[in-house]
């Protein structure tokens, strides 16, 4: 009536194309009887609820943040998706997604019953800017004074002064101008008191008096538990040594030039002090003095593949050694007797072995510190060939009948006579050893261990080869007539 109808109203089907009353009108052609009946067609274009606000924000505290749209259309006919271009969703299996990246945030969700979707976005804002420390570099002190380091300039925040070297706060540290009173390197934390984030910055403190400084010379290694340390002593200077490494012993700590005992396994390190009349330790300098260890040479099995004659290997793989293996000084003791052994360098090797012969191949190597030869260990590296090609297929079933054909259960590996000493061991489904053979000749026959034959069934064998490696073929086989 006041509808709209798409297509042809003569026939007894419609779509409608907007809300109205329509009306259906059957007439019997034969009688002329009619009957009507009409109904209302009404609009659902109701679309879902997305609640998000514009905003969030995430900072140096706050790393993730929670998309709150709790308040948007819920339930089974109300499913949702939540999505990002550039942001990171950690959640987003309820109407509360957990983010912890800046970006836009998109959330549509869909009304089931009409098929009508809404979306609705926040943007998520990172606010992870560090505080700017505004600090010079270095600073210089009077021998008997003090200073006040400025940050002042910095922006505001919550600050923390340490003494990372050296240096003394006497008062301020945990303001933008500390007051110190001794040479050093300090050290301020900053943490922003909006966002959380943090920024450190150094500056080195000095004598302002032109005095000599402290030199304790290169570091250098030694051999043994012991050394000698030499630092320089100005005139009118006193000096002193102090160890900072514990356990390492000085033998007189005043003198520039002193015996060191007692060294620590890798780097020990000694500081040389100078002082005079005004300024105590004004200056300093700090020495590494490294105790060499011995290298700890591993023994070596390497193995060939199936089907190869060659090796290729590192005897360092599975050595402990102190650096790499330029600090080495590498010797071979011993060198095999048969086969080609070639260097790769830097202690990696390619082995042939003769093809004719299954062998085991052993020889032994010896490694020093290159800074301390007398610092050596030993290894054996044993080379493993068992002289097999790819193993052959073996027959799964066997027709022991005299008719030359598949009587017997077959190895091709065996049909040279190389390895003479093969065991053959055959099991019944219950695991019970049914047939033992050692010196096997490819002739059973589906008998046991006394000769008789053995019911027609499926059984399990373990070939075992008379090589170092022990080589084994296992399978099954079915005996039949």
């Amino acid at each position: 009536m006041d509808g709209e109808i798409e297509g042809d109203p003569n026939l007894p089907f419609a779509d409608a194309m907007k809300a109205g009353t329509y009306s259906l009108v059957l007439r019997n052609p034969i009688t002329g009887c009619s009957d009507s009946t009409s109904f209302l067609v009404q609009e659902n274009f109701d679309e879902p609820i997305v609640a998000l606000a514009d905003t969030a924000y995430i900072d140096c505290q706050e790393t993730m943040t929670e998309l709150d749209a709790s308040n948007s259309s819920d339930g089974a006919d109300f499913p949702f998706t939540w999505n990002t271009l550039s942001g990171n969703i950690l959640d987003s299996s309820s109407l509360i997604a957990e983010v912890d990246l800046p970006g836009y945030y998109y959330l549509i969700i869909k009304n089931e019953t009409n098929g009508c979707e809404a979306i609705d976005s926040i943007l998520v804002i990172g606010d992870t800017l560090s505080p700017m420390i505004v600090l010079n570099p270095t600073d210089s002190i009077g021998c008997s004074g003090e200073l006040t380091i400025d940050a002042s300039g910095s922006d505001a925040g919550m600050a923390t002064w340490t003494a990372v070297q050296g240096g003394n706060i006497v008062a301020g540290s945990t303001t933008l101008m500390p007051t110190v009173n001794q040479p050093g390197i300090y050290e301020i934390t900053l943490v922003s008191t909006d966002n959380g984030c943090t920024s450190k910055a150094q500056t080195e403190v000095v004598f302002a008096a032109n005095l000599p400084p402290a030199e304790a010379g290169d570091d250098f290694s030694v051999c043994d538990l012991e050394g000698q340390v030499i630092g320089n002593l100005p005139a009118n200077i006193t000096g002193r040594w102090e160890a900072f490494t514990p356990g390492a012993g000085l033998e007189d700590v005043s003198a520039a030039t002193t015996n060191i005992s007692q060294l620590q396994q890798g780097r020990n390190l000694f500081v040389w002090f100078l002082s005079d009349a005004d300024c105590s330790d004004y200056s300093s300098d700090t020495i590494a003095v490294t105790l060499e260890v011995a290298p700890d040479a591993q023994d070596d099995v390497f193995s060939a593949q199936p089907g190869s004659t060659e090796i290729f290997f590192d005897v360092f793989a599975n050595d402990v050694i102190s650096g790499s293996v330029s600090d080495l000084m590498f010797d071979l003791l011993s060198t095999p007797q048969i086969g080609v052994l070639e260097s790769q360098g830097d202690g990696r090797y390619r082995f042939q072995f003769p093809s004719e012969n299954a062998s085991v191949i052993n020889f032994e190597y010896e490694i020093c510190n290159i800074q301390c030869p007398d610092l050596c260990d030993q290894a054996t590296v044993e080379l493993r060939y068992d002289g097999l090609d790819v193993l052959s297929e073996v027959p799964n079933v066997i027709t022991p009948n005299g008719d030359g054909l598949n009587d017997e259960l077959f190895f091709e590996e065996l049909a040279n006579g190389q390895f003479q000493n093969a065991e053959l061991l055959v099991f019944n489904r219950w695991g019970d050893e049914v047939f033992r053979a050692q010196g096997y000749q490819n002739d059973w026959r589906g008998t046991n261990n006394s000769g008789k034959e053995l019911p027609h069934a499926t059984y399990y064998y373990v070939l075992k080869f008379d090589t170092a490696g022990r080589k084994v073929i296992k399978g099954h086989v079915t005996v039949m007539n």
